[in-house]
């Protein structure tokens, strides 16, 4: 039962980029439908067992962070809605918790995240459909995904997709050998179609997300021989001078137009808002105006607060801004100490943040789901051998023998 319980959460982590894609109905996503059947999977796995693993810090922190979630009801300014959210937080908690409980491997570890990558391909695919179908859009999207959070899942996807080609197990015996070239190579043809892909969404910080995978990149190929790194800034070029012709004119002239934006506009919208919040702020500073509530306390504006730290602080107050900041301050120190696998778990935060302080991403799955799996791999480095890189990558990156 404890398998079975497993590899319904490999396919609810697959499901995760997609899961605005399509609906069962139209209350039900795909992603929400599995999520129940995980559950009910693993409470009957647990029981059969009559184990669950022990929760660590990182996630001690979520379950007092949900709790002052819940416990804002009692002044939220809408009580309704502050239900509605807690009740979203204790269902992130409870897939933060099956992470916890069933990755027991680093082989299981590596699954997750390629189940991830492998559902952003289903969207990188939906996207090249919607663009050659020849649809003209000023932003591309698919499904009922908002543009920018598009973005994010593709961005995030980028490292995930270096790290699972450039590295793999020492110990096959355990771990089920080396991934197939075939894979590898699945993992290596996403980068090109997941940065297209965010050029299509117009995100921008999407974008600033794929910039710094590919710093994380070039920065785990700095031992390799100058023959590769020049061989793979020439590839690189190559398919960059190949793919832009095809991007639209409206994606490129959104992105052109951020410095005036930023300089001589409101940031798209959004510094009334953030005006707004301050005052929410000012009036409600210890303990907010009540969960997912920002919008009825905005009585100017009426909109989502569309940054991470105004939302947290407006609605959860000094207590639930504090509480969340010391599970991402908790998140970046497990990630920092992780040998081999720090720089690709640094980046992934630093995009997921940059995203965050312009959006509001704090209670999606994603998030979620990639503190706990930073929380799972570090658990599993302190008694499992370091991955390696991959033997195709590994000639390639070995130092130059002195001449």
């Amino acid at each position: 039962m404890r398998r079975l319980a497993f590899w319904l959460l490999l396919f609810l982590v697959f499901t995760v980029p997609w899961e605005y894609l399509w609906r069962v109905d139209d209350m039900t996503m795909v992603s929400r439908a599995t999520g129940v059947v995980v559950a009910g999977a693993w409470l009957l796995a647990a029981l059969a067992a009559a184990r669950v693993r022990r929760p660590g810090m990182l996630l001690t922190l979520m379950a007092l962070f949900v709790a002052w979630t819940g416990a804002s009801i009692l002044w939220s300014v809408d009580a309704d809605l502050s239900i509605l959210q807690a009740i979203t937080y204790l269902q992130l908690l409870l897939l933060a918790l099956i992470v916890w409980d069933l990755i027991e491997t680093e082989r299981e570890l590596r699954m997750m995240l390629q189940a991830y990558v492998l559902g952003s391909w289903v969207c990188v695919l939906r996207l090249l459909e919607t663009f050659l179908t020849g649809d003209v859009m000023r932003r591309f999207t698919v499904g009922e995904f908002n543009q920018n959070t598009l973005g994010l899942i593709l961005s995030l996807a980028l490292p995930m997709a270096w790290y699972l080609a450039s590295t793999t197990r020492r110990d096959r015996a355990t771990a089920g050998g080396d991934p197939t070239a075939r894979l590898r190579l699945v993992n290596l043809a996403f980068i090109p179609g997941a940065v297209f892909g965010i050029f299509l969404t117009s995100s921008r910080a999407a974008l600033i997300g794929a910039l710094l995978g590919f710093a994380y990149m070039g920065l785990s190929l700095r031992r390799a021989r100058w023959g590769w790194r020049i061989a793979a800034v020439m590839l690189a070029g190559v398919i960059a001078g190949y793919g832009w012709r095809f991007i639209p004119e409206q994606s490129l002239d959104r992105y052109g137009s951020t410095a005036s934006e930023l300089s001589e506009g409101d940031w798209n919208g959004r510094l009334p808002i953030w005006e707004e919040g301050v005052r929410m702020i000012e009036d409600n500073w210890l303990v907010g105006v009540g969960a997912r509530a920002f919008t009825t306390g905005a009585v100017e504006t009426g909109n989502a607060p569309h940054n991470l730290v105004l939302s947290l602080l407006a609605e959860l107050g000094l207590i639930g801004f504090g509480l969340f900041a010391t599970i991402l301050v908790a998140a970046v120190a497990l990630a920092l100490r992780q040998p081999g696998a720090a720089a690709m778990w640094s980046t992934l935060l630093i995009i997921w943040f940059l995203n965050a302080i312009t959006h509001n991403y704090e209670d999606k799955k994603v998030t979620w789901l990639l503190f706990m799996l930073i929380a799972a791999s570090d658990a599993l480095r302190r008694v499992a051998p370091q991955p390696a890189r991959a033997p195709a990558l590994r000639a390639a990156t070995a130092p130059a023998r002195a001449s």
